[in-house]
């Protein structure tokens, strides 16, 4: 099933910034109950699917680009003779994988 303008409005914002309300609002719904609106939003399969869909690719993306900053960081990391530099570049690592 095709979505609508204000559906694809909706899940592009929802992507943005995950609030229900604020998407439906920014789409360009008018309701009283932006809320509800949302949550029979998500719960329309051609809306469900095509969200899971833009997720994927958007997870699939940032792990494409950890992984090319974690090269970059290696490269430097292995071209660097000072210890506080190379201390440096393990730190901005661990953070890129959530170690902390």
């Amino acid at each position: 099933m095709k979505l609508n303008h204000r559906q694809s409005a909706f899940i592009n914002e929802y992507l943005v910034q995950p609030t229900v309300a604020d998407a439906v609002v920014k789409a360009g719904y008018k309701t009283v109950n932006p809320h509800a609106t949302g949550s029979k939003l998500l719960a329309n399969p051609a809306v469900k699917a095509e969200l899971r869909f833009r997720q994927q690719e958007e997870r699939q993306r940032q792990q494409s680009c950890r992984g090319q900053l974690a090269s970059m960081l290696m490269e430097l990391y292995h071209s660097s003779d000072n210890i506080i530099e190379r201390l440096g570049v393990l730190d901005r690592l661990a953070r890129l994988y959530g170690y902390y």
